[in-house]
Parts: C-alpha cells; structure tokens; sequence
C-alpha cells in the first residue's frame, strides 16, 4: 500500500512530511488510522482533482465578475441618487428662505 507521510519518522527506516512510501496493508492502514499517514494519490486522482480544481477556479473568476460588474452599476445609483437628494435639498433650503 502506499501512502504519504504527515509526520516525519526516524528509526531503522526514515520517512519525512510528505514523502509517498510504500508499507504493507495492515502497516499503512494503522498508521492512516493514527493519522500518522493518509493514503497516497494516484496521478489520475490528482490530474482530476486538479480539473476540477481548474473549473472551480473558472467559475469563482465569473461569479466575480459578475459581483463587480453590480457593483460598479450599484455605484452608479448611488451617485445619481446623490445628486438628485443635494438638488432637492438645495431647493428645498432655497425655497423655506423665500417665505
């Protein structure tokens, strides 16, 4: 079986953080279970995972700009409305002074 290493070992054997080793079945799944290992990908699970990964990213940078494209439109609002607001106030200051 093989696995990937979460923590370095030293003994008569040495694994370091990381490191892809191969152990009998009864050895990797304990250290699996003791969390000392977990298994080992292969390079089609990886290439998937990163695929996925790739179109994840893909439509996380759409929805982004999509976010950005209401916020500018949001801006715009905001600033038309402001300009609307000081005219009436400004109208509404001039007229209460003509009374």
């Amino acid at each position: 079986m093989k696995v990937r290493m979460l923590t370095a070992m030293a003994g008569d054997v040495s694994y370091a953080h990381g490191e892809i080793v191969t152990v009998e079945d009864r050895v990797g799944e304990a250290w699996i279970k003791a969390e000392i290992a977990e298994p080992a990908t292969t390079a089609a699970a990886a290439e998937k995972s990163a695929k996925d990964l790739r179109a994840r990213v893909a439509e996380l940078e759409a929805s982004l700009a999509d976010a950005e494209a209401d916020r500018d439109a949001l801006r715009i609002q905001v600033a038309a409305l402001a300009e609307q607001n000081a005219a009436l106030t400004g109208s509404a200051a001039s007229g209460a002074g003509s009374v």
